[in-house]
């Protein structure tokens, strides 16, 4: 058989009747041979792999909810094996799941985790190929492209996971497990910028929802995946203790509201709500996955003291108008007294950024503690940069700056200093057409671009001006007029620069970020350094502490300089610091 026709796919439609598997069974391909398959009924779709497609058929038709499906497609290829289906069913599932085509009666995963393979490559050009021949079948509607930048796709619990995801997903359900009657754990998961944290975090929700409700298909599992199917009965025999009250802590409101959208659309996951850490307060959980944890408050620098009070009560904390043995309770105390059995907290102190977010030495506490659990998540996966970028970014603040890396052909990474703003914002624009979106200028919150006073200020003065600050003598205006949570994904934005507030936890295609005039060049050291009498204080980054304002600032820049999927532009403010990043970057000869 010629290469070309042995990396091609055919599809074939059946009924989905037991008549046809009989059929099945007396076809070459029938049995022992692999095949990936969709069953697909009104408004529903179950996506599978097997080497026996004539009993699986079978299989699937004892089941009630399978039963309700009335086709199925079938696969084939000359150049399949094990590794391509397992890899090609979970494609199917991930994409078909955010296509939002059908329902997915998926409760599993497909293969749960990355798979090197002889030719892969070849085979992800091959899915390619399928998604288009799908649609044309209208088994699937959106472009690949079109799916890709969505943010259900990104936070779906039925991404594959890279190694490290995997084995803490399954250190968690172990120690969920574990517990007995009366016991509790608390577990910080340390993870930096684009580990994965929240993709985890709805995995690890999403997987065990499905176990305790029953609906986790233990007939899908592959013998070989490392003991998990030992795992998954363990959980089995918790389900028989009751159901738990469960939910996800998400601190950033902005990214709450998204996550509330991603969790809609998932079956399992409905039921599971999204809160906040005041919400938290008004019932005991039993477990309560906390992401995005460096954002917690503490009592400290905030626009509502009697709210913080308030949940402060419903927590158990004896507190009267600011006063009492609770005064100084935090958003993480109210959490630890509230989850009765599991508190795992998703943490990455690169990430915070205010005088109001929780200590770094309240978690180190935490870990301290007898019984506790740390785990930790290395691998970046944000930014086509990957690790040796995300160096660079934590360089640019330190003591002994390093030029920007030659990446590796085929990761490559857009980045640019730029000397004129307007030029900048111009190419961000084009990216978003070229990306189909996702692609947004961000900036810190310095004196010199101040919000606009009709809309910010409450006695509803006028400043005589329709937009907020001016660069290099142009107007511009902060994101406004739509809500936060849509800041990045609502396209009305494009003109409109977003803050800290607006960007933090999410992905873009390319990011173009400001770097304010408190952002200083030192001649002498031959270092950026931060001027504090420059930082607006209305950003809660400062302190009394002089060295924690800094270390806020500087991981709020940080943050945005790592937002950035292909490539990130920067413009400065101050003009030697220009000067500065543009001779970090290699020399174009």
């Amino acid at each position: 058989m010629p290469q070309s026709e042995a990396f091609s796919i055919q599809i074939e439609d059946r009924p989905f009747t037991l008549e046809e598997a009989e059929r099945l069974s007396h076809e070459p391909r029938g049995r022992d041979w692999p095949i990936v398959y969709i069953l697909t009924g009104k408004g529903e779709c179950y996506v599978g792999e097997t080497q026996d497609a004539s009993s699986r058929m079978r299989q699937h038709l004892q089941n009630p909810e399978r039963r309700k499906l009335t086709r199925v497609s079938l696969m084939t290829s000359g150049s399949f094996n094990k590794s391509a289906i397992l890899d090609l069913e979970s494609l199917l599932i991930e994409h078909m799941h955010a296509d939002g085509l059908f329902s997915l009666q998926n409760m599993n995963v497909g293969q749960s985790r990355y798979h090197d393979y002889y030719q892969r490559l070849r085979y992800q050009d091959l899915f390619e190929e399928l998604w288009e021949k799908l649609r044309r079948r209208g088994l699937a509607k959106r472009s690949l492209f079109d799916i890709r930048n969505s943010e259900i796709f990104k936070y779906s619990p039925y991404k594959r996971l890279t190694r490290d995801q995997y084995e803490l997903s399954e250190s968690l359900l172990e120690v969920y497990a574990g517990l007995g009657e009366g016991e509790r754990k608390e577990v910080l998961v340390h993870g930096g910028a684009g580990t994965g944290k929240t993709l985890v975090a709805t995995y690890f929700l999403r997987l065990l929802e499905g176990i305790l409700d029953g609906d986790y298909d233990t007939a899908d599992l592959e013998e070989d995946e490392d003991g998990f199917s030992r795992k998954v009965r363990l959980l089995e025999s918790v389900k028989r203790k009751g159901k738990p009250r469960i939910a996800l802590v998400e601190p950033v409101g902005s990214f709450r509201k998204t996550m509330k959208e991603v969790f809609r659309g998932v079956p399992g996951l409905r039921k599971i709500p999204v809160i906040g850490p005041s919400e938290a307060t008004y019932h005991d959980w039993d477990v309560l996955v906390v992401d995005e944890a460096h954002r917690l408050r503490r009592r400290e620098s905030l626009n509502n003291f009697g709210t913080h009070d308030q949940a402060s009560l419903r927590a158990g904390f004896e507190v009267r108008k600011g006063e009492g043995p609770g005064r100084n309770a935090t958003e993480l105390d109210w959490l630890r007294r509230k989850a009765g059995s599991l508190l795992v907290l998703f943490y990455d102190e690169g990430q915070s950024v205010k005088e109001c977010d929780v200590r770094r030495e309240d978690f180190e506490r935490i870990e301290r503690e007898e019984g506790s659990l740390s785990f930790y998540l290395g691998t970046q996966l944000r930014v086509k940069g990957g690790d040796r970028y995300i160096r660079f970014v934590k360089d640019l603040f330190g003591k002994n700056p390093s030029c920007f890396p030659l990446l590796p052909e085929g990761n490559a990474y857009d980045f640019r200093v730029y000397d004129d703003f307007a030029e900048m914002f111009e190419e961000i624009k084009k990216r978003n057409q070229e990306c189909e979106g996702l692609c947004r200028v961000l900036a810190g919150k310095c004196k010199s671009l101040p919000w606009r006073r009709e809309v910010r200020d409450r006695a509803g003065k006028k400043s005589g001006r329709d937009y907020d600050f001016l660069i290099q003598g142009k107007p511009y205006s902060w994101n406004k007029e739509f809500s936060d949570s849509k800041f990045i994904t609502d396209d009305r934005n494009i003109d409109l620069l977003g803050c800290l507030d607006t960007a933090q936890g999410y992905d873009l295609n390319y990011a173009g970020v400001v770097l304010g005039d408190e952002v200083k060049y030192d001649r002498e050291r031959k270092r950026l350094y931060i001027d504090l009498e420059k930082v607006d204080r209305k950003a809660k980054a400062l302190s009394k502490d002089e060295e924690t304002a800094v270390r806020n600032v500087v991981h709020a820049y940080e943050v945005l300089l790592t937002r950035g999927i292909r490539g990130t532009y920067v413009f400065a403010l101050d003009e030697e610091v220009r000067e500065f990043l543009k001779g970090l970057l290699p020399s174009e000869s």
